[in-house]
């Protein structure tokens, strides 16, 4: 490949990162009435996708410490999105469950997706299937490096 393919393929990519960045800054409505961010919602989904999860394995999907995640989570309990129960099995630990609230903002987040990602989906229909291999793993060594930027800045 040439440099100047290279320089419109890099520069293409932080065109990508920037609006998508600036999607993710913006809170959107889920169908609750109520403004959530992406912080917000996408720990809703984690919940949403692991039904009655305890705080620990929580912080252990989202990558984020049990910290941030108990006050996030005391955030989504206040706003009526989520609730902590008693382990009926371990009376020490509270399972976390979406109320429905919860529900209603995680339906309405899978349901957005669906919409976002139908134009990526109906494309991919049509890549050649030789492509793939290349494609999968462009796109995770583009994670790696991605997150290895995160981790060394904090």
């Amino acid at each position: 490949m040439n440099d100047k393919d290279k320089k419109t393929i890099t520069d293409s990519f932080v065109k990508i990162l920037n609006i998508h960045n600036e999607l993710e800054r913006k809170p959107k409505d889920y169908g609750t009435g109520e403004l959530i961010h992406v912080r917000e919602i996408h720990l809703i989904q984690t919940i949403g996708q692991n039904k009655n999860i305890y705080l620990t394995k929580l912080a252990q999907l989202t990558g984020v410490t049990k910290g941030a995640i108990s006050q996030n989570l005391s955030k989504l309990e206040r706003k009526g999105y989520v609730e902590k129960i008693r382990d009926p099995k371990n009376n020490s630990k509270n399972l976390i469950r979406l109320t429905n609230k919860g529900k209603i903002a995680y339906f309405g987040h899978e349901h957005y997706h669906e919409k976002v990602d139908r134009n990526l989906m109906n494309y991919l229909e049509k890549v050649e299937n030789n492509n793939t291999p290349f494609l999968i793993e462009l796109f995770s060594k583009l994670e790696g490096w991605i997150h290895e930027c995160l981790v060394t800045e904090r």
